[in-house]
């Protein structure tokens, strides 16, 4: 039986064409002088929040395997019992795809191939998505309660839901979605007190009040909000340690754009020097180290 291709088998194929590159990795010591010149701590947040890391693998043999689980997942059953696993694989190896195009679209020129970086910023937009959207459907169905798909004789509940939890409201969290990433976070906690997930939830829990308190920070404008440019410095190592150094490159662009602006405001030539070092610092690091280790 044929399958209509979708946007999902448009997607895969797209990313077939693009075959993004693993980034080339620069030598230890390169990478230690990048951190070195970092002015606060510049631990990736990730390693200690995202136990998915895997080593790095070609993004074209990612995309391949992808193709060949979405065809297999449209032809398993519901009823068959291999089904959740199927979504989480696939959630996974969207978040792979993830992972590595993020870090080649935070590279600097030249970093890691040719390919321009708005195709590599939608690639990790649209993978991440596609890794949501199978981990919310795993998370509905397979939950031991009815869903659309089983609106009576649920299966049991996945074995390892608490870990799908963590994951979709991470991927949330990594989406710019904060209610939705609470929100699960929550349910974690409330369903599964003993899971090992839950300290990582409280953690998740304070880096996105600070995210949100630098937010409220920036809603007033500048010159009047003589913080403003300082607030684009910190929320910088905030979506840092989450993982998103291409965001964390853009606010550090912000906080230099507002020291060029308003050199009269205190602190701002300070600012932006110091703005301007720890771009160089961060493209060091994509360049040197682009992914933790596993």
């Amino acid at each position: 039986m044929r399958h209509r291709r979708g946007p999902i088998a448009l997607f895969l194929t797209l990313l077939a064409a693009l075959a993004l590159p693993v980034p080339a990795t620069e030598d230890a010591a390169a990478a230690e002088t990048a951190t070195s010149a970092m002015f606060v701590p510049t631990l990736d947040g990730a390693v200690f929040r995202d136990d998915r890391r895997r080593p790095p693998r070609p993004s074209a043999l990612v995309v391949t395997e992808l193709q060949a689980l979405e065809s297999l997942f449209q032809a398993t059953p519901a009823s068959s019992s291999d089904r959740p696993q199927l979504l989480r694989r696939l959630a996974e190896d969207y978040v792979e795809l993830e992972n590595a195009a993020s870090t080649v679209a935070a590279a600097p020129s030249g970093v890691g191939g040719r390919t321009p970086q708005s195709a590599r910023a939608s690639t990790v937009d649209r993978a991440r998505q596609a890794a949501i959207r199978h981990y919310t459907r795993l998370f509905a169905e397979y939950s031991g309660r009815p869903s659309l798909t089983f609106p009576s004789a649920a299966p049991a509940e996945y074995p390892k839901l608490d870990e799908v939890a963590y994951h979709l409201a991470y991927e949330h969290e990594r989406a710019g979605d904060p209610a939705n990433a609470r929100r699960i976070y929550l349910d974690l906690i409330q369903r599964w007190p003993a899971s090992p997930f839950i300290p990582r939830a409280y953690l998740a829990f304070g880096e996105l009040f600070f995210a949100e308190a630098y937010a409220k920070v920036l809603a007033a404008p500048p010159p009047v909000n003589a913080a403003y440019g300082y607030a684009w410095y910190r929320l910088a190592y905030v979506v840092a340690n989450r993982g998103d150094r291409g965001r964390a490159l853009e606010d550090l662009q912000r906080a230099a754009d507002w020291a060029t602006s308003f050199p009269e405001q205190p602190g701002a030539a300070l600012l932006g020097a110091e703005a301007e070092a720890q771009k160089k610092a961060f493209a060091g690091l994509t360049a040197g180290n682009p992914a933790p280790p596993p």
